[in-house]
C-alpha cells in the first residue's frame, strides 16, 4: 500500500507538471501566431486605420453644428478623394467589393459610420 501511495505521490506532481507545460505550449503556440499574423498584415491594417481616421474626420465636419467655410469644405472634398483612392486600392487587393462603394457612403453620417464599421470589420478579421 505504502509502494501505491509513493506512486501516486509522484505522478500527480508530474501530471501536473505536464498539462501546465501543454498549456504553457498552446498560449505560446497561439502568441507567436498572432505575432505573424500581424506582422504580415501591419501595412495594410495600419492604412486601414488611417482611412477610418479620415472617414471619421469627414464625419465628424459634416456632423458640426458650426458652419462651414468654404477652405473647410475643399479640405473635406480633398480628404474624400484620397479616401476614394483608399478604398479603390483596397477593391484591388480584394479587401472590399465594387458594390461596396458608392457616391452615397460620402452623403450623411449613417452611410458612413455603416462604412466606418466595414472597415473596421476588415481589420478585425486579420486576428
Amino acid at each position: 500500500m505504502e509502494l501505491l501511495s509513493n506512486n501516486v505521490l509522484t505522478f500527480l506532481p508530474a501530471f501536473a507538471a505536464a498539462v501546465a507545460a501543454w498549456f504553457s505550449f498552446r498560449t505560446s503556440k497561439q502568441s507567436l501566431n498572432f505575432q505573424k499574423q500581424f506582422a504580415k498584415n501591419r501595412a495594410v491594417i495600419s492604412q486601414l486605420e488611417i482611412s477610418i481616421t479620415k472617414l471619421r474626420t469627414i464625419n465628424t465636419i459634416l456632423n458640426s453644428s458650426l458652419p462651414i467655410s468654404d477652405q473647410l469644405f475643399m479640405s473635406i472634398d480633398s480628404l474624400v478623394d484620397e479616401v476614394i483612392v483608399e478604398l479603390y486600392s483596397y477593391m484591388q487587393r480584394g479587401l472590399l467589393e465594387n458594390s461596396e462603394l458608392s457616391h452615397d457612403t460620402f452623403k450623411n453620417s449613417a452611410n458612413l459610420n455603416l462604412f466606418i464599421a466595414k472597415l473596421e470589420g476588415i481589420v478585425d478579421s486579420f486576428f
